[in-house]
């Protein structure tokens, strides 16, 4: 009598996988090890009762081995959980590159290689009862809770960093830099990369800081700065 405590499947070739596992005390009970003993009178037989015989010893040495195999076993790699291992700074300016990580797992805990996640950033605003229009409470139910429905054109990041793939630790490194917001309370989202997908995880809330301001009286409807984190000169409209 055996106990295995942990066997540690290593490597896949195919998708789906499928294995089964041999238990055996390397005795070569089996026959393959040591070889079968011929049949009395086997160098007597035709061809095609020697065949016969041959035939029939295999047959009854694959059912000893199927008698010492598990039941078929699958590979679980589909993603099932995902975990937020690095979450993003309280605060993060407009402009500035933070870094967050997200690990992807299968349900029963072992990591997912290759799963493309894409990330999408939300402003958190209250709203006052009655002041959503009927028809976009339609188009969100049909649509579901996916980034396409809560993605808005004034809250942007950057897109070349946005869908990232897991290693073989199921870890995915978002680099991440808010290209445009205004100053206010945000929400990271996660969505496998693939069509019909749906939000998975969410972040706590964080703050976004817009330091571009003016002073005086003059308002600017659009302001176009050269690059980020140097003083600009603003003149009067």
């Amino acid at each position: 009598r055996f106990s295995f405590l942990r066997v540690n499947w290593v490597r896949r070739i195919s998708n789906p996988a499928k294995i089964k596992l041999r238990v055996t005390d390397l005795s070569g009970s089996d026959g393959w090890s040591l070889g079968w003993p011929l049949p009395a009178g086997f160098q007597n037989m035709t061809p095609q009762e020697q065949f016969s015989q041959c035939t029939g010893i295999a047959a009854y040495s694959r059912e000893l081995i199927e008698e010492t195999m598990t039941p078929e076993i699958s590979a679980e790699t589909a993603a099932s959980q995902y975990a937020i291992l690095l979450p993003p700074p309280d605060s993060v300016l407009v402009g500035q590159m933070f870094l967050m990580r997200v690990q992807v797992l299968t349900a029963s805990g072992g990591p997912v290689r290759d799963a493309r996640v894409r990330v999408g950033i939300k402003a958190l605003k209250a709203m006052a009862p009655g002041s959503t229009n009927p028809n976009l409470l339609q188009t969100l139910a049909a649509q579901g809770n996916s980034l396409g429905t809560v993605a808005d054109q004034n809250v942007e990041l950057d897109p070349l960093t946005t869908v990232r793939v897991s290693d073989a630790s199921g870890i995915i490194g978002f680099p991440l830099t808010v290209t445009r917001a205004s100053s206010g309370t945000y929400q990271l989202q996660f969505q496998p990369d693939v069509p019909d997908a749906k939000i998975v995880l969410q972040t706590s809330a964080f703050k976004v800081l817009n330091t571009i301001s003016v002073s005086g009286s003059a308002s600017f409807s659009h302001l176009e700065i050269a690059e980020f984190g140097k003083p600009v000169p603003v003149g009067k409209a």
